[in-house]
């Protein structure tokens, strides 16, 4: 039962509960840390995680489909198509393609 409590989702979110106080009273370039650290929290949980849910699957099925396939170009959008088939071709790994996938990501979610 307290291993349920305890899992990854709760611990992130614990973690950025922890850093709402010193977001608020701090100013400048602590702030700035702050943001910081949260961008690599979200970064590296959304980053490196595993075989979790639905998402993963479909992008990695997606990713494991030839160059070649008609799927593959109707699938996603036009964009998301030559951003895959760029990490496909120069033979990078489904893990680095998330990884820099969650970067960019959050990355936009910061900024926006």
């Amino acid at each position: 039962m307290m291993t349920s409590f305890f899992s990854p989702y709760m611990v992130l979110f614990l973690l950025l509960a922890l850093l709402i106080y010193p977001y608020q009273v701090s100013q400048g370039k602590w702030r700035k840390l702050v943001i910081v650290c949260c961008y690599l929290m979200f970064v590296v949980f959304f980053g490196l995680h595993g075989n979790v849910g639905d998402d993963y699957h479909a992008y990695m099925h997606y990713y494991n489909m030839p160059l070649t396939s008609k799927d593959r170009l109707l699938t996603f959008e036009p964009g998301f198509y030559l951003f895959t088939s760029f990490f496909k071709a120069i033979g990078l790994s489904f893990t680095v393609f998330l990884f820099v996938y969650a970067c960019i990501v959050n990355t936009l979610l910061m900024r926006f």
